[in-house]
């Protein structure tokens, strides 16, 4: 089987350069989650850089949203409700992020793109994903809300401290010494 290439046309320039605004869009989706691991870890940044280049990103994705979860005071109804927003949206974002630095690609009409997406998890899934450019402005501005998101999720995080308080469960094993 020999691979096809893609004649280079204007339409297909324009789904590269599509492409590749949302792959850098995301890049700070990635960023953000790269530097609130360094905050939340407490790590060097060469340190920090070796653990980003090594932990995928669906991983980091889980560590930062655990580590916010275990660390911080008990969050208020507004915190828990940004989290988990931020969290599906990444996630989503990561879903498209894997369509378009994993699957062949084409322009199928001016400022359209159709992805060939394979799937083999107990089955072959063979799959046409297109975008427009309405939809890829939509991926970037979801990505830019997602980083500042992110930014401000470390930002604001206030470090658990135990103490003598009661009303939080986390403090109960400070009973026994009464």
């Amino acid at each position: 089987m020999a691979v096809e290439l893609i004649p280079r046309t204007s339409e297909t320039d324009k789904a590269n350069r599509l492409v590749g605004r949302f792959l850098q869009h995301f890049a700070l989706v990635e960023e953000a989650i790269d530097c609130g691991l360094t905050k939340l870890l407490g790590l060097d940044s060469g340190v920090s850089d070796i653990v980003a280049a090594n932990v995928p990103l669906a991983k980091k994705i889980d560590i930062l949203f655990s580590a916010e979860n275990l660390l911080a005071e008990m969050p208020d109804s507004e915190r828990g409700s940004l989290l988990k927003k931020t969290r599906s949206q990444v996630l989503s974002l990561n879903n498209n992020r894997i369509i378009a630095a994993h699957c062949r690609f084409d322009a199928i009409e001016e400022g359209a793109i159709v992805f060939r997406r394979v799937v083999a998890k107990g089955k072959l899934k063979i799959e046409s994903v297109e975008w427009d450019e309405g939809d890829v402005e939509r991926f970037c501005t979801d990505a830019t809300v997602a980083a500042a998101a992110i930014s401000t999720i470390v930002s604001e995080l206030i470090p658990y401290q135990p103490r003598l308080d009661f009303s939080d469960p986390r403090n109960s094993m400070y009973l026994p010494l009464l």
